[in-house]
């Protein structure tokens, strides 16, 4: 494979984006990433991997930092995976105070799960359009993007459902061009977001109990997410161009599963 094909993931400084950044490098890309609030994993993943792997700094709540990413002088993407974003426990970790409001905080979901990707989008458009070909990859949720579950903060399933319906009319405004548009909605994945959202809430016999009423008995693994995000990038995967992937082993067809 040409080392010349670059891949940006957002929010590639762990869990789902990390092992997406070290399944592509393996496979001859060369990787950009995002990262906001982890520049020592940034750091230490790219010195795993030097002069194939690259961090840019973004905040994806702060379209001055969407304008002037690091970024902006690579126009030649072949591949943008929109990763990053937050849930309904996560989302706290950009509360500015104790006293930060619910009506913020969902603001916040808001921005950085539907609104930065459609302002980051906009950015890269251009360029996107200009070459006429790239693999645009979306991961949303299965909480939104293909279901809905009770006890979730109701802004963090809007914010994923905005995200399909944008991948959808960039997929629209695309099926003539070189440009091929998907989004992949993860289940119950073994991930800090997931931890923090509704593992952590359980106790060990509670949490052995909700993992085998999971579809299939067990939690996704990033891996595999990461799997199928690099069968996208394929040269094949344009007859998919357009589709919302439900990857949540059967949990979008069976959401009680998460009663």
């Amino acid at each position: 494979m040409n080392n010349k094909k670059r891949i940006l993931v957002t929010g590639g400084g762990k869990g789902i984006g990390e092992k997406v950044i070290r399944l592509l490098v393996s496979k001859g890309y060369e990787m950009h990433f995002t990262y906001c609030r982890s520049k020592k994993s940034a750091d230490k993943l790219c010195s795993e991997f030097p002069n194939k792997v690259f961090a840019h700094y973004l905040n994806m709540a702060d379209p001055d930092s969407i304008n002037t990413g690091g970024f902006s002088e690579i126009s030649d993407w072949y591949g943008i995976i929109f990763n990053a974003g937050v849930g309904s426990a996560s989302v706290n970790n950009y509360a500015n105070s104790p006293d930060t409001s619910e009506d913020q905080l969902d603001e916040a979901m808001l921005k950085i799960n539907a609104l930065g990707p459609l302002s980051l989008y906009r950015r890269l458009k251009p360029n996107l359009i200009k070459n006429n070909h790239a693999k645009i990859i979306f991961i949303s949720s299965v909480g939104g993007g293909i279901a809905a579950f009770p006890g979730f903060r109701y802004s963090d399933g809007m914010s994923k459902a905005a995200l399909s319906y944008l991948a959808r009319q960039i997929a629209t405004e695309n099926t003539d061009s070189g440009i091929d548009v998907f989004t992949l909605c993860p289940g119950a994945t073994e991930t800090s977001m997931f931890e923090a959202s509704t593992l952590n809430k359980l106790s060990p016999s509670e949490r052995a109990h909700f993992v085998q009423k999971l579809p299939k008995g067990r939690l996704i693994q990033p891996e595999e997410i990461a799997h199928w995000i690099a069968k996208l990038l394929e040269p094949e995967s344009t007859v998919l161009h357009g589709c919302i992937i439900d990857a949540s082993a059967g949990l979008g067809i069976r959401p009680s599963h998460m009663d």
